[in-house]
């Protein structure tokens, strides 16, 4: 059935190594499950099991394996029987959720160095006026001549714009 997914008929593949399908992306994965079935190992957890292969008509199909070893009758090994199932579907709906993913994460990184320079932006566009106000108030809270009342509204807005300042 899965020479027929890929657009051949079996007598097509029969005496064909199947390596010679595998997109050259993937070859060094398929490759390490194969070596490793042979030599009659698990083969390690975080080599990926679905690959690309070459359609009959040239497109690319994703197919997930299963492969086993066949022995001869003294227990060697004679070929790798390998046991695929069409995947396309979910690999690609994968990989799009992975992209969707990283364009928001990338999205939220640029967010944030906008708001990083806005709020630099702010801080001195907020400053510049603030020190002049501060300022401004010293000399007039240094003035002999304000009445009490005069004096607290100054001392006020003197001690405001220090507190903002400070934030």
């Amino acid at each position: 059935p899965a020479a027929r997914t890929l657009g051949y008929e079996p007598a097509d593949l029969v005496g064909r190594a199947l390596t010679g399908l595998v997109h050259p992306e993937d070859a060094a994965s398929h490759q390490m499950i194969a070596a490793a079935a042979f030599a009659g190992t698990p083969a390690p957890a975080q080599v990926r099991r679905e690959h690309r292969y070459r359609r009959k008509d040239g497109d690319w199909m994703w197919l997930r394996g299963n492969p086993m070893i066949l022995p001869r009758a003294d227990g060697a090994p004679i070929e790798l029987l390998d046991i695929l199932r069409d995947v396309t579907r979910e690999v690609t709906t994968a990989q799009a959720g992975r992209r969707k993913l990283q364009d928001a994460l990338e999205e939220a990184q640029q967010a944030a160095v906008a708001k990083s320079q806005f709020l630099s932006n702010m801080s001195h566009e907020i400053r510049t006026p603030l020190t002049a106000v501060i300022g401004f108030t010293g000399l007039l809270a240094e003035r002999d001549d304000l009445g009490d009342e005069a004096a607290r509204y100054v001392a006020r807005i003197g001690g405001a714009g220090r507190a903002l300042l400070a934030m």
